[in-house]
């Protein structure tokens, strides 16, 4: 095939699949605030609170995932100290926090 006919036929499928990837965040981000709203502010945050102290998994809607222990929640941030660094995230989106087996 000629280079014109690729670009022609897939140029067009990557910007519709990036803006279909754009259009599920910020569906996601509005879902979020929106069950935020509705529930409270504080319902994830004493949740999070039974983790404290432990070594944990952490899911983001964004499909990132980080392994570390819970040391503080404060606010709607919760801190993560990792094997290599602390890292400090937003309550709001995470979708599941898992409890490591090896401690």
């Amino acid at each position: 095939m000629q280079p014109g006919v690729w670009v022609a036929v897939f140029l067009p499928m990557l910007i519709i699949t990036m803006m279909m990837a754009r259009n599920k965040r910020q569906m996601m981000r509005n879902r979020v605030l929106k069950n935020k709203k509705r529930r409270g502010d504080n319902f994830m945050n004493e949740l999070i609170m039974t983790f404290l102290g432990k070594k944990c998994h952490i899911y983001t809607f964004e499909g990132t995932q980080i392994k570390g222990v819970i040391e503080k929640v404060e606010g709607n941030w919760v801190s993560v100290r990792t094997a290599k660094d602390a890292q400090i995230v937003n309550a709001d989106f995470i979708s599941r926090i898992r409890q490591s087996a090896k401690q």
